[in-house]
């Protein structure tokens, strides 16, 4: 019990820097942010997972043209390794969506646009356990006024959602990571 409650505070720890750092940024630089964060985050994770590489540089993801070296590489192959629900994988995927709507744009619509707000609602639909779970805990903590029976959706912005999404998941990776057991290579 000890050890999952100081997974928690560590993962609260974490969920409240992330939140803190978003809050610093436009709505452009916020999810800018977050995708170039979870992208850091992916690596680490599967670097962990991997046998080592035996160059300074991994071949796999320090190079242009590594085979893992984008982001949404990063997400699948995560997730075949086992290290991602399929959830995650396709919340990171919206993500990935959502920033680069906003990175390649030269007027971006922001949270406004059409494409980010169906992306955002399909963020919410498969993270719905995450979001109760920080509804309560702001509910809880008198942080924010929300009603129990309230629908969120309408108590949120899309760039709130986004953040929560981004925190809790960046907070369970980054909790989880010293606990996974990598592969030995062969000798």
């Amino acid at each position: 019990m000890e050890d999952k409650s100081k997974r928690n505070a560590i993962r609260a720890n974490y969920t409240e820097k992330f939140i803190s750092q978003m809050r610093k940024e436009s709505d452009r630089g916020s999810i800018i942010v977050a995708v170039s964060l979870l992208d850091d985050i992916l690596n680490q994770l599967l670097k962990a997972k991997l046998a080592p590489s035996l160059d300074s540089r991994d071949e796999l993801f320090d190079t242009a043209t590594a085979p893992f070296s984008t982001f949404s590489a990063k997400i699948d192959l995560a997730y075949r390794l086992g290290l991602l629900r399929a959830e995650a994988r396709a919340s990171f995927h919206q993500l990935r969506k959502i920033r680069n709507n906003f990175a390649h744009a030269l007027d971006p619509k922001g949270f406004d646009s059409d494409s980010t707000k169906s992306r955002v609602s399909e963020l919410l639909k498969l993270n719905k356990g995450i979001i109760d779970s920080m509804k309560s805990t702001f509910i809880n903590s008198g942080k924010m006024d929300i009603p129990e029976d309230s629908n969120i959706r309408d108590k949120l912005d899309d760039r709130l959602i986004l953040e929560l999404v981004f925190s809790g998941s960046a907070a369970f990776m980054l909790a989880e990571i010293h606990d996974i057991d990598s592969i030995e290579a062969l000798v």
